[in-house]
């Protein structure tokens, strides 16, 4: 049977590319050391047969980090011995936040120092994971203000691909021109105002210089420039290409080019 992948969940260490299946709870393992791919375990608290179970995965001090898309909690692998660890999230209230959807919770995290931040697809909620004693920690201190930028009312999603750069998450929203800046040093945090009022965004990515913020629905490519809240917009695509919400899934700088991911 083909199997395919989603491209959220892969990470390299140790001379291997870590992912996840798209369509099954199973976890995998390209070794470039022998150029072969490896089923490395199966999470078994999770339906066989899941779809887009997690968002993001992290790898740290020798263990795996899943963080949930569709799936029930966080887990935590040992490399060494395939231990699995199931770690439970909180439930949202509904009733506060009406547009959680329990099967898009998360799309994207990062390190820094012993912690491991993930922002949200839609749970109400930034996650502050401690690695040492396993702590979570749920910011939501900016979950009301993010509302008075949303401009889709139809997006359920707050954000999917972000950037952290030094001490600062940037995080672009999906239903509105705006950035939540989020510094995890003193969990301060500013919500920017950037590009046109129908500009909403998918991914971010930081080249040094400039931050690029890539379309969510058929809106502009954003160049941006934190200090002096600068932008310009660039609206150049190819003619054959069918633009609808969500053509776009990442971007990556690399070698002074953007590239732009479907």
């Amino acid at each position: 049977m083909r199997e395919y992948i989603s491209s959220e969940t892969i990470t390299f260490y140790d001379d291997k590319f870590w992912f996840t299946g798209i369509n099954n709870n199973n976890v995998y393992v390209y070794d470039f050391n022998v150029n072969k791919c490896f089923h490395f375990c199966t999470i078994d608290d999770e339906q066989q047969n899941g779809k887009r179970l997690f968002g993001t995965i992290i790898v740290r001090n020798g263990y795996l980090y899943l963080f949930p898309f569709s799936a029930t909690q966080i887990y935590k692998i040992d490399i060494e011995s395939r231990e699995i660890k199931g770690i439970p999230l909180e439930r949202p209230d509904k009733s506060i936040h009406g547009r959680y959807c329990p099967e898009a919770k998360f799309l994207s995290s990062h390190c820094y120092e012993d912690e491991i931040w993930i922002l949200p697809a839609s749970y109400p909620a930034i996650l502050e994971y401690r690695i040492k004693d396993e702590r979570i920690i749920y910011h939501k201190e900016w979950t009301n203000e993010i509302f008075e930028f949303i401009n889709d009312k139809n997006e359920n999603a707050f954000f999917r691909k972000t950037e952290m750069v030094e001490n600062k998450l940037y995080a672009p929203l999906c239903g509105g021109n705006a950035v939540l800046i989020y510094d995890v040093s003193d969990n301060s945090y500013d919500i920017r105002q950037v590009g046109d009022k129908g500009c909403s965004y998918s991914s971010v990515c930081y080249d040094g210089e400039y931050f690029w913020l890539i379309p969510r629905g058929n809106s502009a490519i954003v160049k941006w420039e934190t200090k002096s809240n600068r932008y310009s917009l660039n609206n150049v695509f190819p003619t054959d290409l069918k633009r609808e919400k969500g053509i776009f899934n990442d971007v990556v700088c690399f070698e002074g080019h953007i590239i732009i991911l479907p």
